[in-house]
């Protein structure tokens, strides 16, 4: 089995829980990192929705090769020839209980999510910057674009109670109960971006952080707080102007609603080129015949690596539901946003360029 076929055969926390014990946090797994004095609480996370891992004490990561390779002292060919081989033995220690992401009531989430965002308003600066991104003033009202401040987590929380009742925040990502029993809002300062389900409900709202810190882009979560809850990956569907028959699938909501307002087309946004499954329910629903598939262009030949291998399995997994699969392809930019701000020409074919 070669290298590749690997990667996309196994599961990297099959893998890990093979060599070490894990155990699940919200929608992860944590352990002790086998690569330098773990003394202190662990620091080994393992990623089942993209298939990585990472050591945030010493800085080891990567997927499921690498740490074997890494673990083992062997090449990345002679680490994925012992993963193949291991994988039909029984585990050396037992294999963890997958994470389980709590079933949300979307119609509850929705509502709440809708009393927040009335509570909240948009900063100039943010709507400027949707602006300069090609999205016009009716499309940012419409789609709800809110600024979450730094302050004032406890009495947006009561608003929303009287508004909706005592019990609406509980099982709602980003809400917590703190040390008083009392709800607060968990979440960076930043651009809220609604994401919504083809019904127009908002299954998640992702944060453009202000200060990038941990990332540029994170998900409203409570996970891992008392009372708390996570809202997975969930994947944006924006119905366009032209039909829901032909869409266009494309790497965060922020550049799904882009493509939609300036192609005209349906377009779903996946939380990364790794989250791709999340867009196939989405995309029988919505019973799509043809899909164009425009992820960024990744610098770096692991980074590239990791694209075009999801990408073909987003192709595979398509093809065989009948969909008809192109690619777009661009000159300007990084992200298929960048070319149709910058006015340059996509270019739709059956290769990826």
């Amino acid at each position: 089995m070669s290298i590749a076929e690997t990667k996309q055969t196994v599961l990297i926390e099959d893998v890990v829980a093979r060599r070490l014990p894990l155990r699940p946090k919200g929608s992860h797994l944590i352990g002790r990192c086998p690569f330098h004095e773990d003394g202190g609480r662990p620091n080994l996370v393992v990623f089942p929705t993209t298939q990585r891992f990472k050591c945030f004490a010493c800085g080891a990561g990567g997927d499921a090769i690498d740490f074997i390779a890494r673990m083992d002292g062997i090449s990345l060919a002679e680490a994925a020839k012992r993963i193949a081989g291991e994988a039909d033995q029984a585990p050396r220690v037992p294999p963890p209980l997958r994470p389980k992401e709590r079933t949300l009531d979307l119609g509850k989430v929705s509502a709440t999510y809708y009393a927040l965002l009335r509570y909240l308003e948009l900063r100039p600066e943010d709507r400027q910057g949707l602006l300069a991104r090609g999205l016009s003033k009716e499309t940012v009202k419409r789609r709800g674009y809110r600024t979450l401040p730094a302050g004032d987590r406890e009495s947006l929380p009561l608003l929303i109670q009287m508004d909706l009742g005592p019990d609406a925040l509980n099982g709602v990502p980003g809400f917590f109960l703190s040390k008083r029993d009392q709800w607060e809002l968990a979440g960076a300062p930043g651009l809220l971006i609604p994401v919504m389900d083809p019904h127009g409900r908002i299954v998640g709202i992702q944060i453009r952080a202000t200060k990038p810190g941990r990332g540029r882009y994170r998900w409203l979560s409570s996970a891992g707080k008392p009372s708390g809850v996570s809202p997975g990956s969930p994947c944006h569907a924006v119905v366009g102007r032209k039909g829901k028959g032909s869409l266009w699938i494309t790497e965060g909501p922020l550049k799904a609603d882009v493509v939609a307002e300036k192609v005209g087309v349906t377009a779903l946004g996946v939380t990364g080129v790794s989250a791709w499954r999340r867009a196939l329910p989405l995309i029988r629903a919505l019973g799509a015949k043809r899909a164009i598939l425009a992820f960024d262009r990744d610098e770096g030949a692991r980074a590239a690596e990791a694209v075009v291998r999801n990408v073909s399995q987003l192709a595979g997994a398509l093809s065989r539901m009948g969909v008809d699969v192109l690619y777009a392809s661009w000159d300007e930019g990084k992200g298929v946003d960048d070319a149709l701000m910058a006015g340059g020409r996509i270019r739709i074919g059956r290769d990826r360029g």
